[in-house]
């Protein structure tokens, strides 16, 4: 199975079996995950969720004992335990947590590939949405079933213990009157703790300079450059860096802050960034540079000097009919 973006149709994105077939269930909860995911997020939820599904598709010990990511509860938690041993090398714990409740942590190790919390916080949404669609007939797999009544019944005492005490029911949390409730609780089956992590490259003060040198082996260009640059000293997302405009450059006068989106933000302009005069001075050689740079491809011509010209009405204008000052 794999997705594939299809944004000319109903749907903006289909889950394509091996034979050539869409597979309903997981296409309909994909396209559902542009309710509340950015549409850059949906394909990150979805490779966690379609590599846990063609995993279980294959794996000798999950067809043997036929158990099926659609089955009861037992069986999901049984294919999950086995994937994320097997396939995502993790180290597995059972035992009760504070309240009791036996769960399962998961911790990941140096050779864990995947993005577990992503991958449980997907299936949870997953099996959710078949609930609600009346396309799975038992209890969310990824969740206890008695932690509903659990919570109740904490809930109850807490509330009879302010009534003995002050003779009320208890205040709002947000009044500050009655001290908060003071125990987290946590519906999960599996549990993610801290992973085990040894750092080596990220700690290493020449780092950037390898990073450099490999990217200079390999060819890259002056946008490359500039794109690295950025993200070593804003500390910004990869995917908030591309998306820069020239009209998030120009609120300071092309210099070194950019006003960029955040995660969740849904592309509204949440986040400034800072860079080094060094790395703004760069940016500025890419964006009028004739033979490499973000000048030759711009069909209009324009440099910096042109759009620090423009009024706002302008720059409005001309950011919403055109993606070609984009930077890097």
């Amino acid at each position: 199975m794999k997705l594939v973006s299809t944004p000319d149709l109903d749907h903006q994105y289909q889950v394509v079996r091996a034979d050539g077939l869409p597979d309903v269930p997981l296409t309909l909860f994909a396209n559902d995950l542009l309710k509340s995911l950015s549409p850059s997020s949906v394909p990150i939820y979805m490779r966690e969720v379609l590599a846990a599904f063609i995993w279980a598709q294959r794996d000798d010990i999950v067809l043997r004992n036929r158990w099926s990511l659609f089955g009861p509860p037992p069986e999901v938690r049984n294919v999950l335990r086995e994937y994320l041993i097997v396939a995502a090398k993790c180290k597995l714990t059972t035992r009760a947590d504070r309240l009791g409740v036996k769960v399962t942590y998961v911790c990941q190790t140096s050779e864990t590939g995947i993005n577990i919390r992503i991958l449980l916080a997907a299936l949870r949404r997953f099996y959710d949405y078949l609930i609600l669609s009346d396309g799975y007939r038992h209890a969310n797999p990824l969740l206890q079933e008695q932690m509903d009544q659990i919570r109740a019944d904490l809930r109850n005492g807490y509330r009879q213990a302010v009534r003995a005490a002050e003779g009320r029911d208890p205040m709002p949390s947000v009044s500050g009157v009655d001290p908060p409730f003071g125990i987290r609780l946590s519906a999960n089956f599996f549990r993610c703790v801290d992973r085990e992590w040894i750092p080596r490259t990220i700690d290493d003060p020449d780092f950037p300079h390898l990073v450099y040198s490999a990217g200079k082996d390999y060819g890259w260009g002056l946008r490359e450059l500039c794109v690295v640059r950025m993200l070593f000293e804003s500390g910004a997302r990869i995917s908030e860096i591309l998306a820069l405009t020239a009209l998030d450059w120009s609120g300071s006068q092309f210099m070194n802050q950019f006003e960029a989106q955040n995660k969740g933000s849904f592309g509204i302009r949440t986040k400034r960034l800072v860079v080094s005069s060094a790395t703004a001075k760069l940016c500025r050689r890419y964006f009028d540079n004739d033979a490499e740079g973000r000048h030759a491809h711009d069909r209009r011509g324009l440099t910096l000097n042109d759009l620090a010209k423009l009024d706002g009405r302008l720059w409005r204008r001309f950011h919403c009919s055109s993606r070609n000052a984009e930077l890097p």
